[in-house]
Parts: structure tokens; C-alpha cells; sequence
């Protein structure tokens, strides 16, 4: 009997050590799978948190973009206002420009000049000077077509240019009895035939300082006019007489009590390069200065004119 109790208990001891051993690896096999749930959770919050990383950065992306785009637009749409904006002073200043050049036509042969040229004429017709009335009808109708002609344009060659002054200096030679001698002395630089100058803005000065200067003088004067280049986009013309000086010019009108003041043609011409300046973006500027100190009596003007080359 004892022996039957040993070998009982001894087979319960071995059926505990199995059952422990189950035991041990079930709870193995339970560790093991929360390892693996604990994992799997670990993974797909990974995923998740990846694809919220993703989602942000592709909200940042496309708001980069829509930012970047944003910002074209705004620049293209100021660049198209600037371009307007500039278009249209363009076509101000051109306006302004014709409108100026318009003017300057209708003023710059003054009706007492027409009058004057046309009873000179009639003086030599009368006095049957007839070859001298012929000659003078044919520099005057010239010179009317020139004028004309050079209006429609807003450059005219150098050479052109100068053709008009002769003719007008010319012909108001001839009208006040040779009471004055020209000289017109050109820098050896300067191409006549290709650089163009705005036409007829030279006169209105030399028209002054005959009739203001000269004539006031009653005695033999001389106008030199002088040109030279001072840049690629100016020309400078120098036009001196030795009248009686815009000084005492002046002084003369003050005792006269003559109200003092800027022939219209000089004041269109003024406003002409204010506009051409505009145009060279460079301000072009007109000096009038007394010279009776520096060569007994006279008058200098220093006129600042722009340029361009014309196509060969």
C-alpha cells in the first residue's frame, strides 16, 4: 500500500510538472502575442503618424505653390499696369510733342515777317528792281516750302536744317539793307547727313537777336553760330551776336516803357525741349547770357539740342 501511495503521488507530482510546463507555455504564448499586438499597434501608429506627415507636408507643398503662383500674378499684373502706364506717357508726351510742333509751325514765320518779306518784294517791283524782287520771291517761296516740308517730321538732318537758317538769314539780310553778316561754323564731328536734330528750333534765338540786338545797334553787326557735339544724345548750338547786349536791350524797353518779355516762338521752342528732354530722359537746357564785358557789346545763347542718327 505504501508503495501504491508512492506511485500515486509521484504521477500527481509528474501531471503538476506538466501542467506547469502548459502553463508556462500558454503564458508564453500570451506574452508573445501582446509583443506581437504591441508591435502591430506601434506599426500602424507609425503609419499613421507617416501619413499625417505626408498629408502636412502636402498642405505645405500646395500652399507654396498656390503662394508662388499668387506671386506671379501679382508681378505679371504689375508689370502689365507699368507697361501701360508707360505706353501711355508715351503717347502723351508724342501727343504733347505734335501738338508743340504744330504750334511752332504756325508761329514760327511770325505774320510780320510774311508782311514785311512780301512789302519788300512789292518795294523792288515798285522801284523796277524787278530781278531783285524775282530773286527774293524765289528764296521766300523756298524757304516757305522747307518749312513746310521739315514740319512734318520730327527729325531733319543737320544739313536740312542748316539750309533753313541760311535761306532765313538770307533773306533778313537782304530785308534790312546787309545791316549784318552770318557765319555758321560746324564741328568737324558732326556728320550733317546722318545726325538729325528737331527741326526749326534754332530761329526763334536768331530771329531775337536780329530785331532786339542788330537792328537797336544801327550799325554793321555779325551772328556766328556755332555748332559741336557734346554727347551721343546732344548737340550744343552757339549763337552770338555783337549787338547791343540783352542788357541794355532791356534797358531800352524799361525806358521805353515797353512791358519786357519772351517772344512766343522762343516760349513754344522752350516747352519743345522741355517735352524732348523727357523723351532722352536728360533735361536740355537754353542760356542766355550778356557777353558787352567780355567783347564790347553782344549777346550769346547757348542752346542744348538732342539728337539721333538716321538710318543709312
Amino acid at each position: 500500500i505504501q508503495q501504491n501511495k508512492q506511485q500515486i503521488n509521484a504521477q500527481l507530482m509528474e501531471q503538476e510538472k506538466k501542467q506547469q510546463a502548459i502553463n508556462l507555455l500558454l503564458a508564453s504564448k500570451q506574452i508573445q502575442q501582446l509583443d506581437l499586438d504591441k508591435k502591430e499597434n506601434n506599426i500602424k501608429l507609425l503609419e499613421k503618424t507617416k501619413l499625417l506627415q505626408q498629408s502636412e507636408i502636402s498642405k505645405r507643398t500646395n500652399l507654396y505653390i498656390f503662394s508662388l503662383l499668387a506671386l506671379v500674378i501679382v508681378i505679371g499684373l504689375f508689370s502689365l499696369y507699368f507697361r501701360y502706364q508707360q505706353a501711355k506717357k508715351k503717347n502723351l508726351t508724342e501727343k504733347r510733342i505734335a501738338q508743340l510742333e504744330q504750334k511752332a509751325l504756325q508761329l514760327q514765320m511770325n505774320p510780320h515777317f510774311i508782311f514785311n518779306s512780301l512789302n519788300s518784294i512789292n518795294n523792288y517791283i515798285m522801284n523796277n528792281e524787278s530781278e531783285l524782287a524775282s530773286d527774293y520771291l524765289a528764296r521766300f517761296s523756298k524757304l516757305m516750302r522747307m518749312i513746310l516740308e521739315a514740319s512734318r517730321e520730327t527729325f531733319i538732318s543737320v544739313s536740312r536744317e542748316l539750309e533753313i537758317l541760311r535761306y532765313y538769314l538770307t533773306l533778313e539780310k537782304i530785308r534790312f539793307k546787309n545791316q549784318f553778316d552770318f557765319d555758321i561754323q560746324v564741328d568737324n564731328e558732326i556728320d550733317i547727313d546722318h545726325i538729325a536734330v528737331p527741326p526749326m528750333l534754332i530761329q526763334p534765338y536768331i530771329e531775337n537777336a536780329i530785331l532786339h540786338g542788330i537792328l537797336p545797334s544801327n550799325r554793321k553787326c555779325n551772328i556766328l553760330i556755332c555748332l559741336y557735339l557734346e554727347s551721343d544724345k546732344k548737340m550744343i548750338c552757339l549763337i552770338k551776336d555783337n549787338g547791343i547786349g540783352i542788357n541794355k536791350s532791356i534797358a531800352i524797353k524799361k525806358e521805353k516803357t515797353i512791358k519786357t518779355h519772351k517772344s512766343v516762338g522762343m516760349n513754344i521752342t522752350q516747352e519743345r525741349l522741355a517735352v524732348l528732354g523727357e523723351i532722352i530722359s536728360d533735361k536740355l537746357q537754353v542760356v542766355v547770357k550778356d557777353i558787352s564785358e567780355e567783347e564790347n557789346s553782344g549777346t550769346q545763347v547757348k542752346l542744348e539740342m538732342p539728337i539721333k542718327n538716321l538710318e543709312v
